[in-house]
C-alpha cells in the first residue's frame, strides 16, 4: 500500500518576519490511514470458534428460559420454536401436571430455582450437548439437551431431566 502525500496549505501572511514565514511554508504530511488500528484488518475467528460461541450462547439463554418454564413463571409456549414436537409435548405435560399440582398458585412464597452453571460440548459440526446445573434452594439438579442446527436456529432435540 503507498502512503500519499498530504499538503497543507497555509496562508503566508506579508506582515510576519522572513525567519517565521520559512516557518509557515507548507509542509508534506504522511498519511497516518494505513496505519490506524481499526480492527478491520483482524482476522476473523475461525469457523469453528463462532459456532461454539453461537453454541454457547444459545446454550445459557435456552437453559434459563427452561428453568423459568418449569418454574411456571414463564408460558411453555416461549420454548416452540426452540424445540422439537416431541420434547414441546413433554413440556407441555409436564407443566400441566405442575399447574394441577397447584404450584401455579403459590409461585409468589416458594423457593425457586436458577442456573448455576452450563456446560457446552460439541460433538460435531451442528449438534451441541449441553449439562446445566439447577440450584433449587440447598437442593441441585440437572438437566441435559442435546441442540441441533435446523436452519437459522438451534432446535432442542432430546432432553432428559436428572
Amino acid at each position: 500500500m503507498t502512503a500519499a502525500v498530504v499538503t497543507r496549505l497555509v496562508a503566508e501572511p506579508t506582515s510576519v518576519p522572513r525567519q517565521r514565514r520559512e516557518a509557515l511554508r507548507p509542509v508534506p504530511m504522511a498519511s497516518f490511514q494505513a496505519s490506524l488500528p481499526l480492527g478491520m484488518n483482524e482476522p476473523r475467528p475461525p469457523e469453528r470458534d463462532r459456532f461454539l460461541l453461537d453454541l454457547q450462547s444459545f446454550s445459557r439463554v435456552f437453559a434459563k428460559v427452561l428453568v423459568d418454564v418449569l418454574n411456571g413463571d414463564r408460558g411453555v409456549q416461549q420454548l416452540l420454536r426452540w424445540t422439537s414436537e416431541p420434547i414441546y409435548a413433554d413440556l407441555l405435560r409436564r407443566t400441566a401436571a405442575l399447574r394441577r399440582a397447584g404450584r401455579e398458585d403459590q409461585r409468589i412464597h416458594r423457593l425457586r430455582s436458577h442456573v448455576a452453571s452450563v456446560h457446552v460440548c460439541s460433538p460435531r459440526p451442528g449438534v451441541g450437548e449441553v449439562s446445566v446445573h439447577v440450584r433449587h434452594g440447598q437442593r441441585s439438579r440437572a438437566l441435559c439437551f442435546r441442540v441441533q442446527r435446523e436452519g437459522d436456529r438451534w432446535q432442542c432435540v432430546i432432553l432428559e431431566f436428572g
